[in-house]
């Protein structure tokens, strides 16, 4: 039986697995799982963040966090190498976001600029629209000086995002994520940083150029 990647050609699975105090002393055990019976695009983890339910989860070292990446990155380096050139490119961009999270992680500090709200926006259900999907937590714990992470609602702009994004709270809000160096492990973010900041170009060549030997 074919998957359906096989079968639709034009779609990517992805797998990601969050890193707490509740998995950290199985996740080698379950990325060989992942890696041995299951058929993915790519696979990540993702360092335990924002408010969850229970606050104990958040116990669990950044230096563990790197240590399990390492793994990940060399498992998807050996299975990588037979990937397609678009294919690689994307890995390497995720591996340099990788290596980006890891050092805001282990030395807790801004590294370069977020492009959330001007190169990315994430939208909920009801089409409430924020920069990114952790920047409402940090209002809320008092990390940046904001009101709110809300940027504006798509109904009330008929559906327009340029219309939106143009309001002087949304420009308000996207120009205290640069002034306040705002800083996070948002995976998403941190591609579209990547995407976006040339100075970071020269580390994704670099991670391309290790998936190939």
């Amino acid at each position: 039986m074919s998957t359906v990647t096989e079968r639709y050609p034009n779609l990517s699975v992805g797998i990601a697995t969050v890193v707490s105090k509740f998995n950290r002393d199985n996740v080698y055990e379950l990325l060989d799982f992942v890696y041995d019976n299951m058929q993915f695009t790519d696979y990540g983890a993702l360092f335990v963040r924002g408010q969850p339910r229970d606050p104990h989860a958040r116990d669990v070292e950044a230096a563990h966090y790197k240590k399990f990446m390492k793994a990940c990155m060399q498992r998807a380096r050996e299975r990588d190498r037979r990937k397609n050139l678009t294919s690689r490119v994307f890995t390497a961009i995720n591996h340099t976001g990788i290596q980006l999270i890891m050092t805001t992680l282990i030395e807790d500090r801004f590294i370069m600029p977020c492009k959330a709200g001007r190169r990315m926006v994430v939208m909920d259900d009801e089409g409430n629209i924020a920069p990114c999907e952790i920047l409402q937590d940090y209002v809320k714990l008092g990390k940046i000086d904001l009101e709110t992470a809300r940027l504006g609602n798509i109904r009330e702009f008929d559906y327009d995002i340029r219309k939106l994004l143009a309001t002087d709270h949304a420009r308000k809000v996207v120009r205290a994520i640069v002034d306040q160096k705002c800083y996070c492990s948002f995976e998403c973010a941190w591609a579209v940083n990547i995407l976006y900041s040339p100075a970071a170009w020269p580390q994704v060549a670099r991670n391309y150029l290790r998936l190939g030997k």
